[in-house]
């Protein structure tokens, strides 16, 4: 397996924006997920960036991990499940996952009414 450094966005799910609304504790819990480990990954489709918009494992021995990272996102209550984008039949057990996370106040969840990103970029728009 060769090495080489891409640029992924996270299929299906969404992370909080900016360093208050929880965006740089989102930022960190990926960071420990997948710094200096093997990744696998599946893309999904190509974003207007040119970036993967893929589902990212780690690598057991070549293997996925049973469980992607952005699933891990969605259950520790650092990211949401983007509905608009992710319609995979695997999102249907993010959004559950995402109700538990929500229903013990894990991550962002610990806030009462967190901005979902895309409320944010909406009203943070440059005019």
């Amino acid at each position: 397996a060769k090495k080489r450094r891409v640029k992924v966005r996270l299929y299906g799910v969404d992370a909080p924006e900016g360093g208050p609304n929880f965006g740089n504790a989102s930022r960190n819990n990926l960071g420990k997920l997948i710094k200096g480990k093997k990744l696998l990954i599946r893309t999904m489709y190509k974003d207007q960036y040119q970036r993967s918009v893929a589902i990212v494992y780690l690598s057991q021995d070549g293997r996925p991990d049973e469980l992607s990272i952005n699933q891990r996102q969605v259950q520790s209550g650092m990211a949401w499940v983007y509905d608009h984008y992710c319609t995979s039949a695997v999102c249907n057990t993010w959004k559950l996952e995402e109700a538990m996370a929500q229903k013990q106040r894990l991550g962002l969840w610990s806030d009462a009414e967190p901005t979902p990103p895309w409320q944010w970029r909406r009203a943070n728009a440059r005019k």
